[in-house]
C-alpha cells in the first residue's frame, strides 16, 4: 500500500512540475507575443494591447497586427467596429485565412476558439506565426531556424571567455551567454570582465539591461535558466536578441543611409545658396555698370554740345578774323598809295619849290594822315594779333576738347568691351550654375527613383513572397554546390544570382508570366548545376583529386597485407605504401559497387573491423580498419559515392535535387528535411544507399514528397538499420502496404520516439501491423496517424499495443478517421489502461453521445489526460454534459473542445448557457 502510495505522490509531483513548467513557458509567451504585437502595431501608431487572450476577440487588431507583419493587406474587407457575434466571428476568420495565405500553417484553432479567448490556442498559434516570420527566417552559415540560431549566438559570444555553447539547454545557466550578448550590442551597457560566478546575479543584471537598454523584454526570470531550463523559452528570448541586433544593423545602415542623402541636401542647399549668392552679386555689378554707362553717355553728351558750340563759336571768330585780314589789306593798299603821295609831294617839293607854309602844312597833314593811318594799322596789327591769339587759344581747346572727347570714347569703348566680356562671365557662370543646379536636380531624381524602385522591389518581394523563397533557396543551393564544387569556369563564377533584377523584371508581367519567368530561371540553373556537378565528377577522375586516404588491411590470396587506402574521384587506389607514385590495383566505382560492414573480429588482443566491397556483383575486396571509427568513415564516404553515382545514372538527364546532392557529401547530417517537394523513385533509391552510413542522423522529414508504397520500400531499408528517433511521413500516398513495410522496418529500430503518418491512405490492416511493431517501442511519446482510413478495428489494435504495460506513449492524434462511437469506446478503453497519455485528439470521427460518455467515463478515472480535442464529431447535450463533468473528478483535466457538434437543445444543466432554439456550433469546455 505504500508503494501504491509513493507512486501515485510521484506521479502527482509530475503533474505538478509539468503544469508548472507549462505555466511559465505560457508567461513567456504572453510577455514575448504581447511584446511583438504591440511593436508591430506602433509602427502604423495603432494602439497597443494589453491582453493577448481578449484583445483578439473581435479580430480588428488581429488583421491590423497580421496585414502590418506580412506587409500585405487582407482579400476581404472586414468591420472596423464590429457589434455582433458574427461581425466578430467574420473578422477573426478573415484573419486567419489571411495566415494560411501567407504560407503559416496553424493547426486546431477556429474563430470560436479566439472569440472564447482560449489562450493556450492563441499563443500555440501565435508561436507558430512567430516560428515562421522571426525563426525559420533566419539564416546564418547554410542554415536556418534554430540552426542558424545557434551559430549565430556562438559568432556573437565568439572571445568572450568561459562561454562553450552546445545547445539551448545547458549553456545559459551562469549568465555569461546573455551578458556577452549585451555586452556585443553596446559595450557601454555592460563591462563583461567585472562578470562574476554567481549565475543568478549575472542574469539578473543582464535580463534588466536588456529591457532597459535593448528594448528586449524580460522573458525570463533567473530562475527559469537556473534549473531545468525549457529550451522554447531560450530560443524564444535568443531570438528576440537576434531581432534586435538585426534591427540595430538596419537602422545604422538606414541612419547612414539618411546622413548621406542629408549631407548631400546640405551640400545641394549650400551650393545653390552660393549660386544664388553670385547671381545676386553678377546682377548687383551689372546694375552699377548700366548706371555707369547711362552716366558716361549723359557726359559724353554733355561734351558734345559744348563741342559743337565751341565749332560755332570758332566759325564766328575765323569769319571775323577774315574780315579784319580783309580791312588790314585795304588799310595797308591805302598806306602805300599814302606813301606814294607822300614821296611824289616830296618830288614836287623838290622839283616846284612849292611854298614852305603850304607845303608844310600840306606835308604836316599828310603826316599827321600817315600817323593816323600808321596808329590804325598799327591797332589793326594788334587786333589782328589778338584775334590771332584768340584763334589760336580756340583751336588749342578744340584740340584739348577733341582729344578728352577722344579719351572718352577709348574710355567708352573700353568700358563696353568690359561689360561685353563680363556678360559672357556672367552667362558662362550662369550656364556653370545652371549645369551645378540641374545635376543637383539629376541627383534627387535619381534618389527619387532609386527609392521607387526600392519600393517596386518591396512590392514584387511581398507579391512573390513563397515564390521567391522557393526560389531563391533552391537557387542558393545552386550556387552553393557552384562554390562547393569550386568551378574554375569564368562564366559561371561570373554567374550570380540578381534577386533586385529578378524582382525588376518580373514588376510589369501577369501573374503567368512571372511563374514561367521564376521557371525558367529555376531550369537553367538546375542544367548548370548538373553540368557543374558532371564536369567536377569528370575532373574528379581526370585530376585524381583525393577525397579520403589512409591504412587498411587488405585480403590477398594468402594472407593480409597492410596497404595505403586513397579515394580519388571516383576510384579506389592501393598501394604499398604512403610514398609510393604508382599504384598496386584499383576499383572503378562507377562499375556498380556496393560496401558491407561485417562483423568485428578480434584477433591478436585487438579488435579489427572488417568491410566488405562488392564489384559488378562478383569481385570482391575485402579490407579491415583498425577502429571502428575509421570503418565508419570508409563506409561513409564510400556509400555515399556509390549512391551519388547511382543517383546521377539513374535520374539522367533531368536535373538532380541539390538537396540529396547535399547529403552525398556531407559527413555530418543530424537533421535530415526534404519536405514540400517531390522525391522521384530514383532518390528513394539513393536515400536508402547513403542513410546507413549516417549513424548520427536523427530526425528524418519526408512531408509532402509524393512518396508511394515503392519509394517507401526502398527508404524503410534504411531506416531499419538508422539510429532515427522521429520519423515524419505525413501528406504523402502511403497506403497499408507501404505500412506494413515500414512496420517491420521499425520492428529493427530501438531508437524511434516519434512517428507521424497523418494525411495518407492508411486503414486498418497497416494500422494492425504498425501497432504490433511498435508495441515494443516503449520510448514511443507522439503517434500521429490523423487524416487516414482508421475505424475500431484499428483503434482496438493501437490499445493491444499501448494498453498494458508501462508504455511511454503521451500523445495520440486520430482525428479525420472513421472511429464512431466503437472506436470511441476503444480509445476510452486506452485511456483506463494506459496512465501516461496526456493529449489525445479524436476530432471528425463521428462520435456521438455514447462514444462521448464512454471518454467521460474514462476520463473520470485516474488518469493524467489534460487535453482532448472532440470538436467536428455529433455529439450532442447528453454527452456534452458528461464530459463537463469530468472536470469535478479529474483536477489534471485541463480542456475538452467540443467545438461544431449538435449540442442545439437546452438541458437543465446547460441552462444558463442555452436559448430555446439556439445552437453552439463551436463549444469549448476549459477549467477555469
Amino acid at each position: 500500500m505504500s508503494e501504491i502510495k509513493t507512486y501515485a505522490e510521484q506521479k502527482g509531483t509530475n503533474v505538478d512540475q509539468r503544469v508548472e513548467k507549462d505555466k511559465k513557458w505560457e508567461n513567456v509567451q504572453i510577455k514575448a507575443f504581447k511584446s511583438w504585437v504591440n511593436t508591430t502595431l506602433a509602427k502604423k501608431e495603432i494602439a497597443p494591447i494589453d491582453n493577448v487572450q481578449t484583445e483578439f476577440q473581435d479580430g480588428v487588431k488581429l488583421i491590423q497586427f497580421l496585414e502590418i507583419v506580412s506587409d500585405k493587406p487582407v482579400a476581404m474587407k472586414y468591420s472596423l467596429k464590429p457589434q455582433q457575434k458574427i461581425q466578430k466571428i467574420q473578422n477573426i476568420n478573415i484573419a486567419l485565412d489571411h495566415i494560411q495565405h501567407i504560407g503559416v500553417k496553424l493547426a486546431s484553432i477556429g474563430a470560436e476558439d479566439i472569440y472564447d479567448g482560449n489562450l493556450k490556442l492563441i499563443l500555440g498559434s501565435l508561436w507558430t506565426l512567430f516560428r515562421a516570420l522571426r525563426i525559420q527566417t533566419i539564416k546564418e552559415g547554410g542554415s536556418s531556424s534554430e540552426d542558424a540560431l545557434l551559430l549565430w549566438l556562438k559568432k556573437m559570444t565568439e572571445g568572450y571567455d568561459g562561454i562553450n555553447i552546445t545547445n539551448f539547454k545547458d549553456s545559459f545557466q551562469d549568465g555569461r551567454v546573455f551578458s556577452a550578448l549585451v555586452h556585443r550590442f553596446d559595450p557601454s551597457l555592460l563591462d563583461y570582465n567585472k562578470v562574476g560566478n554567481d549565475a543568478e546575479k549575472n542574469l539578473e543584471n543582464a535580463f534588466n539591461i536588456a529591457e532597459k537598454g535593448l528594448g528586449i523584454p524580460k522573458l525570463l526570470e533567473p530562475g527559469d535558466v537556473l534549473v531545468n531550463p525549457d529550451e522554447r523559452s531560450i530560443i524564444l528570448y535568443v531570438s528576440l536578441f537576434f531581432h534586435a541586433f538585426v534591427a540595430n544593423e538596419d537602422r545604422i545602415k538606414e541612419r547612414q543611409a539618411m546622413n548621406q542623402i542629408t549631407k548631400k541636401n546640405v551640400e545641394l542647399d549650400s551650393q545653390l545658396e552660393e549660386l544664388e549668392s553670385e547671381v545676386a552679386e553678377q546682377r548687383r555689378q551689372r546694375q552699377a555698370l548700366n548706371d555707369r554707362i547711362n552716366q558716361l553717355e549723359a557726359i559724353a553728351k554733355a561734351e558734345e554740345a559744348l563741342i559743337d558750340e565751341a565749332a560755332q563759336k570758332a566759325k564766328l571768330l575765323q569769319d571775323e578774323i577774315n574780315f579784319m585780314r580783309q580791312r588790314a589789306l585795304a588799310d595797308a593798299e591805302a598806306m602805300a598809295l599814302l606813301e606814294e603821295k607822300n614821296r611824289m609831294l616830296q618830288q614836287l617839293l623838290d622839283q616846284e619849290n612849292l611854298q614852305k607854309g603850304e607845303i608844310e602844312e600840306s606835308r604836316a597833314r599828310l603826316l599827321a594822315d600817315i600817323e593816323e593811318l600808321r596808329r590804325r594799322a598799327r591797332e589793326n596789327a594788334n587786333e589782328n594779333e589778338d584775334l590771332e591769339d584768340q584763334r589760336k587759344r580756340l583751336l588749342t581747346n578744340n584740340d584739348k576738347k577733341n582729344s578728352v572727347l577722344a579719351d572718352l570714347e577709348a574710355r567708352k569703348n573700353a568700358l563696353l568691351n568690359d561689360l561685353e566680356n563680363l556678360k559672357k562671365q556672367v552667362n558662362a557662370e550662369m550656364e556653370r550654375r545652371k549645369a551645378a543646379v540641374k545635376n543637383a536636380l539629376q541627383l534627387k531624381k535619381e534618389l527619387d527613383d532609386l527609392k521607387k524602385k526600392q519600393g517596386a522591389q518591396d512590392k514584387a518581394r511581398l507579391g512573390l513572397d513563397v515564390l521567391r523563397r522557393n526560389l531563391e533557396e533552391h537557387l542558393e543551393d545552386m550556387y552553393r554546390w557552384r562554390e562547393l564544387h569550386d568551378s574554375n569556369n569564368p562564366e559561371e563564377l561570373s554567374r550570380v544570382f540578381d534577386l533586385d533584377k529578378v524582382a525588376d523584371d518580373l514588376k510589369d508581367k501577369s501573374f503567368e508570366q512571372q511563374l514561367e519567368y521564376l521557371d525558367d530561371i529555376l531550369q537553367a540553373e538546375n542544367i548548370n548545376l548538373l553540368k557543374i556537378i558532371r564536369r567536377k565528377d569528370a575532373d574528379y577522375r581526370v585530376k585524381d583529386v583525393e577525397v579520403k586516404s589512409g591504412w587498411l588491411l587488405m585480403k590477398g590470396r594468402k594472407d593480409w597485407k597492410k596497404r595505403w587506402f586513397s579515394l580519388r574521384g571516383f576510384t579506389l587506389y592501393y598501394f604499398v605504401d604512403d610514398k609510393a607514385q604508382k599504384a598496386e590495383g584499383f576499383i572503378d566505382l562507377t562499375k556498380g559497387c556496393e560496401v558491407v560492414r561485417q562483423k568485428a573480429l578480434k584477433e591478436a588482443n585487438a579488435k579489427q573491423w572488417p568491410l566488405k566491397i562488392v564489384v559488378g556483383g562478383d569481385r570482391k575486396l575485402f579490407v579491415r580498419a583498425p577502429s571502428k571509427k575509421d570503418r565508419h568513415s570508409w563506409f561513409l564516404f564510400l556509400s555515399s559515392k556509390i549512391a551519388h553515382l547511382g543517383y546521377l545514372k539513374a535520374i539522367d538527364p533531368t536535373p538532380p535535387d541539390s538537396r540529396l546532392v547535399t547529403l552525398f557529401v556531407s559527413d555530418l547530417v543530424t537533421d535530415l528535411y526534404l519536405d514540400d517537394r517531390v522525391i522521384p523513385e530514383q532518390g528513394a533509391v539513393a536515400l536508402s544507399k547513403t542513410l546507413p552510413a549516417h549513424d548520427e542522423t536523427k530526425v528524418i522529414s519526408l512531408v509532402n514528397t509524393g512518396l508511394n508504397d515503392q519509394s517507401l520500400n526502398h527508404v524503410t531499408s534504411a531506416i531499419a538499420k538508422s539510429n532515427v528517433t522521429a520519423l515524419h511521413l505525413s501528406k504523402n500516398n502511403i497506403t497499408s502496404v507501404g505500412a506494413s513495410a515500414l512496420a517491420a522496418a521499425i520492428n529493427q529500430n530501438a531508437t524511434i520516439t516519434s512517428l507521424d503518418l497523418s494525411d495518407n491512405k492508411i486503414d486498418d490492416k497497416g494500422i494492425v501491423d504498425l501497432a504490433n511493431a511498435l508495441a515494443s517501442k516503449h520510448g514511443l511519446t507522439t503517434l500521429n496517424l490523423s487524416g487516414n482510413n482508421i475505424s475500431k478495428a484499428g483503434v482496438a489494435a493501437l490499445l493491444q499495443a499501448f494498453g498494458p504495460g508501462q508504455h511511454a506513449l503521451l500523445e495520440i492524434h486520430l482525428n479525420r478517421n472513421n472511429l464512431g462511437d466503437d472506436g470511441a469506446a476503444q480509445i476510452a478503453e486506452l485511456i483506463k489502461a494506459n496512465p501516461h497519455l496526456t493529449t489525445i485528439n479524436i476530432s471528425g470521427n463521428k462520435i456521438g453521445n455514447r462514444g462521448a460518455q464512454a471518454i467521460a467515463d474514462a476520463v473520470h478515472s485516474d488518469s493524467d489526460v489534460i487535453t482532448i480535442d472532440l470538436s467536428d464529431n455529433e455529439i450532442g447535450t447528453e454527452g456534452a454534459l458528461a464530459l463537463s463533468k469530468a472536470f469535478d473528478s479529474n483536477k489534471v483535466l485541463i480542456e475538452i473542445n467540443l467545438s461544431n457538434n449538435k449540442i442545439s437543445s437546452p438541458h437543465e444543466g446547460l441552462a444558463p448557457l442555452f436559448q430555446e432554439g439556439v445552437s453552439f456550433p463551436r463549444l469549448q469546455l476549459s477549467r477555469a
